[in-house]
């Protein structure tokens, strides 16, 4: 168990970080499908640091260019980090406005014009009892059912997590109708764009384990595009 000095000189060493992101770092940016983007920056579990600074402007340029429409959002991601209306799942967090509910096994009473998972689905069926490899693909194909006619859904994950969405990622059986990678370069959290190949070939950094544990540095982040 941490002692009450490591927890805050950790927190002081991550605000630190924090600081030297958003202030000296602030300019920099990235390109995703070929378009420019610009590092996002929050203290909020440290995303400057991690794959959160690519996730979440690439989450609010997808949503931002939809067609309006409800708005389905499985895990309780972007609340932290953006306020707007929109329906959100999440089997675990307690929030305001949040459904604790297993995405796996919803009946939805409505169909939605988007669908949006930001570094969930791995956790679905892997981190739980019972495990259950092939529940977060089974998960996916049924969120894809819940698409308004010309909804579209995008699902980013981390590579190296859970085993039968990166196997059905490598096999072409996730359903998706198109995979961007963003590969993680260097110790200043740069990234870029990468092919499959290269993708599916990223490990999870150490220390790490399955389920709640010690930080874990993400190689390779999976965006997944689906049509209705």
């Amino acid at each position: 168990m941490r002692s009450p000095f490591v927890r805050m000189a950790k927190e002081f060493g991550h605000a630190a970080v924090h600081v030297i992101y958003e202030g000296l770092l602030s300019r920099r940016t990235f390109v995703y499908d070929e378009k420019r983007y610009s590092y996002f920056y929050h203290s909020y579990n440290n995303a400057c640091e991690t794959e959160r600074s690519i996730e979440i402007p690439i989450a609010l340029e997808f949503l931002g260019r939809r067609p309006l429409g409800p708005v389905l959002e499985v895990g309780n991601v972007l609340n932290h980090y953006a306020a707007f209306q929109h329906t959100v799942v999440d089997k675990y967090e307690t929030a305001p406005d949040v459904a604790n509910l297993d995405v796996a096994d919803i009946d939805f009473p409505q169909a939605f014009a988007s669908i949006i998972s930001i570094s969930t689905m791995e956790h679905v069926g892997w981190d739980e009892e019972p495990f259950d490899a092939q529940k977060s693909v089974r998960a996916i194909s049924r969120l894809r059912g819940s698409l308004l006619p010309g909804g579209e859904m995008l699902i980013s994950f981390p590579i190296g997590h859970n085993a039968g969405l990166d196997q059905a990622l490598r096999e072409g059986n996730l359903g998706c109708t198109k995979v961007i990678g963003m590969k993680h370069i260097n110790m200043m959290n740069d990234w870029m764009e990468v092919s499959l190949r290269e993708l599916i070939s990223c490990r999870l950094g150490n220390p790490y384990r399955r389920g709640p544990g010690p930080y874990r540095r993400v190689h390779g982040v999976a965006f997944a595009y689906f049509d209705a």
